[in-house]
């Protein structure tokens, strides 16, 4: 997420005359979270950096790092840069709404406000301190994926009903999938991942899977055509559909999962509550 957000911020870094300089920790463990809403917050802050940089003389520095902290068992990500920083008396407001230091014209006040709301619905936290260098340095902090406990030691309801079982992941964002796929493995299911909703179809049309857990918004097939042509094609796969959503419920898809009926999950995912819906779901199937 972090070299993705940097990726689409380069440009406008560069012709700001920024150096960036990242010290990012390799291997680091995973958050179960969404990629493309935590995206946002990281170009908003490198975005705000840039701006600052170009009120301040050369030379101009970025610096973007990451690393576990092991005791509080979070990730930690730290956005300073060597520009004019936030003055003490801006920082109880620098995260409301529409609260802005920028000149007219540049900005609305709402980047950071947004990126405040990701931060704390992934039950994290962002604050703006000094940077070493001089300027400004935002800090975001993300709770780590806990391992599990052992299932059978911690949850013996659960795992005493569900066997083992087979289930296809369905999401065009390949961290996501491989998170989930991480964490119903390691309660003793069997996984596949589909990178699209066409890619799904095909698996379906050779195997037979025990759950279907399926992104609302792809790309090519979005999880309302696909539950469509699943319909129409693997009409006992229909009752095997559990939904990812992450746009808050909005009205076309909170009207489809009303009209028929879906199970859903919602963004950011809590690892118990994957495991609860994804349990009550085959212990249905089972007629458990």
């Amino acid at each position: 997420m972090l070299t993705s957000a940097l990726s689409l911020t380069e440009y406008s870094l560069r012709t700001a005359g920024a150096e960036v300089i990242l010290d990012l920790a390799p291997h680091l463990p995973h958050v179960l979270a969404d990629a493309v809403q935590l995206q946002q917050v990281f170009v908003n802050l490198l975005i705000n950096a840039q701006q600052a940089l170009l009120e301040s003389p050369e030379p101009r520095r970025l610096h973007l790092a990451s690393y576990e902290d092991h005791a509080a068992n979070r990730l930690r990500v730290m956005v300073s840069d060597n520009g004019p920083g936030v003055p003490a008396a801006h920082r109880s407001r620098i995260f409301d709404p529409f609260f802005t230091t920028k000149p007219t014209g540049v900005g609305t006040g709402m980047g950071l406000s947004l990126s405040h709301g990701i931060v704390s619905a992934h039950r994290g936290t962002i604050v703006v301190q000094d940077s070493p260098e001089g300027g400004a340095c935002f800090v975001v902090t993300l709770p780590l994926e806990a391992p599990e406990p052992p299932v059978a030691a911690s949850q013996p309801e659960a795992s005493s009903r569900i066997a083992p079982q087979t289930i296809l992941i369905v999401d065009d964002e390949r961290e996501v999938a491989e998170m989930l796929s991480d964490l119903l493995q390691r309660v003793g299911h069997q996984t596949a991942i589909a990178s699209s909703g066409n890619t799904a179809l095909n698996d379906l049309a050779r195997r037979d899977y025990d759950l279907v857990v399926c992104d609302i918004h792809m790309p090519d097939l979005n999880g309302l055509d696909f539950y469509r042509r699943v319909q129409a094609s693997h009409p006992q796969v229909i009752d095997r559909l559990l939904f990812v959503t992450g746009d808050t419920l909005g009205t076309t898809v909170r009207r489809f999962l009303a009209q028929t009926g879906c199970r859903y999950l919602e963004k950011p995912l809590e690892p118990k509550e994957v495991i609860r819906v994804v349990h009550t779901m085959l212990s249905e199937k089972r007629g458990i």
